[in-house]
């Protein structure tokens, strides 16, 4: 529009033409938004249908519209929220008998506990200070809407690691890394698995390492190794060919033996190692 009115202002085009070219401009834009919403719709659709769940689903289908980094940003916080009810909801409701589930991340959870009790002590006794000192100042309702976020957010990370556990189902091992990342890896792309300790050096959560094509998502240390089948693509690893999947899980033997148990079921072998 900026370039438009300089062209009136200049003379070189007619308001008349310059209103057209305005209205083109903008039914071509929302054509395109149409129509990459429509394919978001699409796709959301599409993945209900294939048995994701309606955040997976949602994140497929904003992928269309926006790059998947920024919608995982976007729908961090509304999933935390959603895990704190989640939370509240399962206490007591047994899991299908179908699933297993593996906690992990025991330390992190201890430590995440103790933060959020920290937060609400220290959010009270500081607006309780704040009353005091300087009654009826906005400040008082900034800091309490600061303590009150951050309580919220390490509460919905607390209650997404017990809510989004990693998952033995009919058709595969779901890892997961609280909110942050989910991995869907069916059993005919499981060749081996074993109980490892490998030490998880920097940051948590999912890290590719293309040089030795391994993926790891783990608290602490990883101490579940799944060697993976080069036929087969894992969902969400994008293009790196990875043929090593490195874990952490509370009962690391629970999850080798579970999985191979669950080998039995089906027409190809896996090994595993307590070891």
């Amino acid at each position: 529009m900026l370039v438009e009115a300089m062209l009136v202002l200049t003379g070189r085009i007619g308001l008349g033409v310059a209103v057209w070219i305005i209205l083109a401009v903008e039914s071509l834009l929302l054509v395109a938004a149409v129509i990459r919403i429509v394919a978001a719709v699409r796709r959301f659709n599409n993945g209900r249908a294939e048995g994701a769940d309606r955040w997976r689903a949602a994140e497929d289908g904003l992928g269309e519209m926006i790059p998947r980094k920024a919608v995982k940003a976007i729908l961090i916080e509304p999933r935390m929220l959603a895990c704190i009810g989640a939370w509240i909801r399962s206490f007591g409701k047994p899991r299908p008998d179908n699933v297993e589930s593996f906690r992990y991340g025991a330390q992190l959870r201890t430590f995440v506990g103790v933060l959020v009790v920290v937060v609400l002590v220290e959010g009270a006794l500081i607006d309780l200070i704040l009353a005091a000192v300087i009654p009826g100042s906005a400040w008082i309702w900034v800091v309490l809407g600061l303590h009150v976020y951050g309580a919220m957010w390490l509460m919905g990370l607390l209650a997404s690691m017990y809510t989004r556990p990693h998952l033995l189902t009919d058709t595969g091992l779901v890892v997961r890394d609280s909110v942050f990342n989910e991995l869907s890896v069916p059993y005919d792309a499981i060749l081996g698995v074993a109980q490892v300790d490998h030490p998880n050096s920097g940051r948590s959560g999912l890290k590719l390492s293309p040089a030795d094509r391994t993926a790891v998502m783990a608290y602490g240390i990883a101490n579940v190794e799944i060697s993976l089948r080069e036929s087969v693509s894992i969902k969400d690893l994008g293009h790196v060919p990875v043929r090593r999947l490195r874990i952490s899980v509370d009962d690391p033997a629970g999850l080798v033996r579970a999985i191979d148990e669950r080998s039995r079921l089906y027409p190809f072998v896996i090994h595993s190692s307590c070891d």
